[in-house]
């Protein structure tokens, strides 16, 4: 399973900040009230839910953010929200027992709240004080069932990546993959989670080429994350020298299967079912006649030498208005989840 929790707001609306630490300010704390508002106690049941019935063997989890703040200018720092914390304990609750196989932190963005900025609301106590720092880590994650055989592990950074300066401080998205080997019969698959970068096709297919060259041909691997890559957009945007879907073209060119494209091909997936996986506005807040609208969420599939993988089942998950939480309204992310069964066919 691939699933994009969602940071719980727009960081965007902190790099348009930039050269403006006032500014950069006041949006740190307007992204603290929205998380607040996108409620993942909330969302991390619906995400639990939707494991539940499936239980996949791994997970690949991107944007399992960790948000901390300071009060107080000698105030130690106090978690706020940790998305990985609350959703293994929500799976937990619903009977899933999962490991951390690996855990890497990617961007990580701690901004001073300068004095004088207004509170914007939000945060776990109302009615505290407004913080002095407000601070973002964003994580990868890939859980494995407990039970299943883990191997080898590893995490690493691409090469090529985005740096941007926030009202003095660098904001260093640290784009990477991170990868578990699993038992599954006779021969170890490799899964691999990684997460794209979305501000900029180039970087993108730049990510998605380094991604594949380090993958090895002598084994079964799955590539599972958020690829911000639509395979429908061809178009080459001013500035840029690839087109969106270039990323998800490369992984092809590897090699690779795309695990809905086949199912869908087989026949299995309705018309009405595109496959869509991306995105919702910022509040989660869409109303029952939202739909996604792009692809952008895979399981990439290829065998190796002597090891075939074939793809029995795909299911979307936390796709459709009736996921919604009932009592908000909230769907579980902006994104829905991919859950792809693979089988190792006979010779």
């Amino acid at each position: 399973m691939t699933r994009n929790l969602y940071l719980g707001a727009d960081i965007e609306r902190v790099v348009a900040a930039v050269g403006d630490p006032v500014a950069v300010g006041r949006a740190m704390l307007e992204l603290r009230a929205t998380v607040a508002a996108t409620d993942f106690s909330v969302r991390a049941r619906l995400i639990a839910a939707e494991v539940a019935a499936p239980v996949p063997d791994v997970i690949g989890l991107q944007e399992a953010a960790l948000w901390r703040e300071r009060i107080g200018e000698a105030g130690d720092e106090v978690v706020t929200w940790d998305f990985l914390d609350s959703l293994l304990a929500e799976l937990s609750r619903a009977g899933c027992a999962y490991v951390v196989a690996v855990a890497t932190d990617r961007a990580d963005l701690a901004v001073p709240i300068p004095q004088g900025v207004a509170e914007a609301g939000g945060g776990a106590d109302p009615e505290a004080k407004a913080p002095v720092e407000v601070r973002l880590t964003m994580r990868d994650v890939l859980l494995v069932r407990e039970g299943v055989a883990i191997g080898e592990t590893a995490a690493g950074r691409y090469e090529a990546n985005l740096s941007v300066e926030v009202a003095g401080l660098t904001l260093a998205p640290e784009r990477g993959w991170q990868w578990v080997e699993v038992g599954v019969g006779e021969r170890p698959v490799r899964v691999v989670n990684t997460h794209l970068e979305s501000l900029g096709a180039d970087l993108t297919l730049a990510q998605a080429e380094e991604l594949h060259r380090a993958l090895p041909t002598d084994r079964a691997v799955v590539v599972l994350g958020d690829f911000n890559s639509d395979p429908l957009d061809g178009r080459v945007r001013e500035g840029a020298e690839a087109a969106p879907n270039a990323a998800y073209l490369a992984m092809l060119g590897a090699g690779f299967v795309d695990a809905w494209d086949v199912w869908a091909a087989d026949g299995w997936a309705a018309e009405s079912e595109p496959g869509w996986t991306a995105c919702l506005g910022e509040y989660l807040d869409d109303p029952a006649g939202a739909a996604f609208d792009h692809r952008l969420d895979f399981v990439f599939v290829r065998g190796g030498e002597g090891a075939r993988l074939a793809v029995s089942a795909v299911v979307l998950t936390g796709a459709t208005p009736d996921t919604r939480d009932p009592v908000t309204g909230l769907w579980a992310s902006d994104h829905a989840g991919v859950v792809v069964e693979l089988a190792s066919p006979p010779a």
